[in-house]
């Protein structure tokens, strides 16, 4: 069975990734972003015992499910998982965004002014240390560029 899921980036970004066991007799998981580097994101299905490309029709080989090329979905890195639980850290999460297109509107807050905004209602935007960052006026978009360490905690500051 094929385990799916959605994690939001900071900017908004959907990021789809499912998780599916790629034997029936025994437990190996297959971590991936919905997402293939041919045909992009439009993402898998599974039909039966079959997980397909929803792009081009290719039947994916569900062992393969994991590994890098052809067709199969994009793998996630750094996993792991025990008889419990199944983690995968946030940063490896991340290194999918550029993989998908989809922007959910999140609630997101001006460093400058403390205001909240949405973040596709946002005129200005900026990376810094990591991460997105909204703004709720030109004003505000000018500060931060000017001093972005006055306004970001200190783990998320470029040196």
């Amino acid at each position: 069975k094929l385990h799916r899921f959605v994690w939001v980036a900071d900017d908004g970004k959907a990021v789809r990734f499912f998780v599916i066991n790629r034997y029936p007799d025994k437990l190996r998981f297959g971590v991936v972003f919905d997402a293939c580097l041919l045909c992009g994101d439009q993402g898998y299905v599974m039909e039966g015992n079959q997980v397909i490309c929803v792009a081009c029709g290719v039947h994916i080989f569900i062992p393969s499910i994991g590994k890098a090329g052809g067709c199969n979905p994009v793998p996630i890195e750094n996993w792991h998982n025990d008889e419990k639980e199944l983690v995968i850290p946030g940063k490896e999460l991340a290194t999918g965004v550029n993989y998908f297109s989809t922007v959910m509107t999140i609630k997101v807050t001006d460093p400058v002014d403390g205001s909240t905004l949405t973040n596709t209602s946002a005129d200005y935007k900026y990376s810094y240390g990591g991460k997105t960052w909204f703004f709720s006026s030109e004003a505000n978009y000018e500060r931060f560029r000017e001093t972005p360490e006055q306004f970001v905690p200190a783990d998320m500051r470029e040196e």
